[in-house]
Protein backbone atom coordinates (compact mmCIF):
# COMPACT_ATOMS: atom_id res chain seq x y z
CA UNK A 1 0.00 0.00 0.00
CA UNK A 2 0.99 3.45 -1.14
CA UNK A 3 0.93 5.84 2.13
CA UNK A 4 0.40 9.81 1.49
CA UNK A 5 2.11 11.70 4.45
CA UNK A 6 -0.38 14.29 5.70
CA UNK A 7 -3.86 12.12 4.42
CA UNK A 8 -6.04 10.59 6.84
CA UNK A 9 -8.57 8.60 6.27
CA UNK A 10 -12.22 8.97 7.90
CA UNK A 11 -15.20 6.95 8.25
CA UNK A 12 -18.18 8.70 9.10
CA UNK A 13 -21.55 6.84 9.91
CA UNK A 14 -24.50 8.87 7.79
CA UNK A 15 -27.95 8.22 7.38
CA UNK A 16 -30.05 10.03 4.69
CA UNK A 17 -33.68 10.55 6.09
CA UNK A 18 -35.84 13.09 4.47
CA UNK A 19 -33.41 14.03 2.21
CA UNK A 20 -30.77 15.41 4.46
CA UNK A 21 -27.70 14.05 5.69
CA UNK A 22 -28.00 13.24 9.39
CA UNK A 23 -24.55 12.29 11.34
CA UNK A 24 -24.79 9.86 13.67
CA UNK A 25 -21.83 10.27 15.36
CA UNK A 26 -23.16 14.06 16.83
CA UNK A 27 -26.55 12.14 17.62
CA UNK A 28 -24.79 9.22 19.61
CA UNK A 29 -22.45 12.00 21.13
CA UNK A 30 -25.61 13.93 22.20
CA UNK A 31 -27.74 11.21 24.09
CA UNK A 32 -24.49 9.99 25.93
CA UNK A 33 -23.96 13.23 27.19
CA UNK A 34 -27.86 13.91 28.27
CA UNK A 35 -27.16 10.35 29.76
CA UNK A 36 -24.49 11.55 31.97
CA UNK A 37 -26.18 14.30 33.38
CA UNK A 38 -27.83 12.38 36.40
CA UNK A 39 -24.31 10.65 37.10
CA UNK A 40 -22.58 14.18 37.19
CA UNK A 41 -25.36 15.98 39.46
CA UNK A 42 -25.21 13.07 41.60
CA UNK A 43 -21.11 13.04 42.60
CA UNK A 44 -21.37 16.55 42.26
CA UNK A 45 -24.17 16.62 45.34
CA UNK A 46 -22.02 13.91 47.25
CA UNK A 47 -18.89 15.79 46.69
CA UNK A 48 -20.29 19.13 48.51
CA UNK A 49 -21.54 16.88 51.26
CA UNK A 50 -18.53 15.67 52.12
CA UNK A 51 -17.17 18.91 51.84
CA UNK A 52 -19.36 20.28 54.72
CA UNK A 53 -18.90 17.65 56.62
CA UNK A 54 -15.17 18.42 56.70
CA UNK A 55 -15.01 21.86 56.67
CA UNK A 56 -11.80 22.21 59.41
CA UNK A 57 -10.02 19.43 57.00
CA UNK A 58 -7.41 21.71 55.00
CA UNK A 59 -7.48 19.67 52.12
CA UNK A 60 -10.90 19.61 51.51
CA UNK A 61 -10.60 23.40 51.74
CA UNK A 62 -8.01 23.90 49.17
CA UNK A 63 -10.55 21.75 46.89
CA UNK A 64 -13.65 23.36 47.52
CA UNK A 65 -11.58 26.68 47.44
CA UNK A 66 -12.05 27.61 43.70
CA UNK A 67 -15.79 27.06 43.76
CA UNK A 68 -16.25 29.49 46.51
CA UNK A 69 -14.60 31.78 44.84
CA UNK A 70 -16.91 31.40 41.41
CA UNK A 71 -19.57 31.53 44.03
CA UNK A 72 -18.66 34.38 45.83
CA UNK A 73 -18.07 36.17 42.27
CA UNK A 74 -21.14 35.27 40.62
CA UNK A 75 -24.15 36.15 43.91
CA UNK A 76 -22.92 39.09 44.63
CA UNK A 77 -25.77 41.87 46.03
CA UNK A 78 -26.95 43.53 43.11
CA UNK A 79 -25.88 47.46 42.90
CA UNK A 80 -28.48 50.32 43.07
CA UNK A 81 -28.24 50.70 39.44
CA UNK A 82 -28.84 47.57 38.62
CA UNK A 83 -32.16 47.45 40.62
CA UNK A 84 -32.95 50.74 39.00
CA UNK A 85 -32.53 48.64 35.45
CA UNK A 86 -34.57 45.54 36.77
CA UNK A 87 -37.53 47.57 37.86
CA UNK A 88 -37.95 49.72 34.83
CA UNK A 89 -38.00 46.70 32.84
CA UNK A 90 -40.62 45.11 34.99
CA UNK A 91 -42.53 48.03 34.66
CA UNK A 92 -42.30 48.32 30.90
CA UNK A 93 -43.46 44.78 31.03
CA UNK A 94 -45.87 45.29 33.05
CA UNK A 95 -47.22 48.45 31.08
CA UNK A 96 -47.35 46.45 27.70
CA UNK A 97 -49.23 43.25 29.25
CA UNK A 98 -51.86 46.05 30.37
CA UNK A 99 -52.05 47.78 26.60
CA UNK A 100 -52.34 44.25 24.99
CA UNK A 101 -55.01 43.41 27.68
CA UNK A 102 -53.24 40.06 28.30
Amino acid sequence: AHVLSGVKNYNIQVKEWNEEIIFLRKIILFFLRISFIPLIAGISYELLKLSDKFQGNPLINLLIKPGLWLQKITTQKPSKKQIEVAKASVEALLSSKKAKNI
